[in-house]
Parts: structure tokens; sequence; C-alpha cells
């Protein structure tokens, strides 16, 4: 950072103008070396993919819904998410894309194994900052720890040229519940996820 300032402060220097000069000159060479620093901001930044459940513990045999979001930090009008689950903890029984950013799918959100597959994309230049791609409906099987991820993610930029967006993987791409049975104590339950969380 300070390398940084130091290069700004001898470039301003060194572009100030001699006697006999004029100041309209400096004007198009500080707007260049500002969207040279803006840009090079923005690619310092990534996108990243949410999950966020409407329940933390679920009793077998219970219906309960899984949001998936996709955060853009520059314009996307195109994503292809894989997320990961365990098909021995739980089901999936439908995905609902009503509320969806996404308006145009490339295919139908389906279920692949272990995997649930959302391809699809916008119009235009696409969205930027957090929008909901699929609400995924489950139903919890076995008791356990119910564990959620997003593997492989590709986000397209809206450039017109199909430019590959970074993506990081954050805390929240992933996500773990635990299925309990009517014999146990949700409350107990909750409270040894939470120890278990903060000493992982």
């Amino acid at each position: 950072m300070i390398r940084i300032k130091e290069f700004i402060r001898t470039f301003i220097e060194n572009l100030k103008p001699k006697k006999g000069g004029t100041v309209r000159f400096m004007f198009p060479v500080i707007l260049g070396f500002a969207i040279i620093l803006g840009a090079n901001t923005i690619s310092s930044q990534s996108s990243y993919i949410r999950l966020e459940a409407d329940k933390s513990t679920i009793k077998a045999g219970e219906r309960f819904a899984l949001d998936v979001y996709a955060y853009a930090h520059v314009a996307v009008n195109a994503v292809d998410i894989s997320l990961s689950f365990n098909p021995n903890n739980v089901d999936v029984i439908g995905v609902d894309k009503g509320q969806s950013v996404l308006t145009i799918w490339t295919e139908e959100p389906k279920v692949d194994g272990d995997k649930v597959i959302l391809r699809g994309g916008t119009f235009r230049r696409g969205f930027i900052g957090e929008h909901k791609i699929a609400t995924i409906n489950l139903v919890a099987k076995s008791t356990g720890q119910a564990s959620f991820s997003t593997g492989d993610v590709m986000l397209l930029a809206g450039d017109g040229q199909g430019t590959p967006v970074s993506v990081s993987e954050t805390s929240d791409s992933k996500l773990s519940l635990y299925v309990y049975d009517e014999n146990e104590d949700p409350e107990d339950i909750g409270v040894a996820v939470e120890v278990n969380l903060l000493t992982d």
C-alpha cells in the first residue's frame, strides 16, 4: 500500500506543468491513471456462491428448503453450479426456480447422482450483487450430519465474450445440518452442533 502511495505521489509530481505549461493536458492523463487504478481494484475482487437453509436441525422424514445464492462482483449473465449432497441423508424432491434471477435455463434443474445441477442465464448484461439462483426442496432421511457444498461453479461475464469470472470459495459455500429422530431433543442437538462448528 505504501509503494502504491509513493508511486501515485511521484506520478503526479512528474505531471505538474512546467512554467508556461497548461493544466488542461493533465486531466486526460490523470483520468487514464484513475481508470487503470480502478480496474486493478475490480480485478482483486471475486464472486461467490452462498447456501442458506430454512432450518439448522431437521427431524427425520421432515421437509426443508435450501436456497442457492450467487454474488457477482461484475455483471454475470450465465451460471453453471453443481451442488453436492449425501443421498443417504436427504432426498431432493424438487427445485423451485420461481424467484430465480435466471430467466433462461439451458436445461431444467436436475439431480445427477449426488449433485444438483443448475445451468442458466439472463438477458442482456446480466446481474450484479447477490441474487437467488434456486430453492432446492429436500426431505431428511437418516439421522446424522447432512452436508452440502458447491464444487464445480462457473460464472460467465455479460461482456459479449463469455469471459470466466473469478469465484471464491467461502464458508457460506458449504452448509451442514443435523438430522435427528423423534427420540432426540432438538435443543440439545443445536447446542452440540454449535460447539462442534466453533471447535472445527
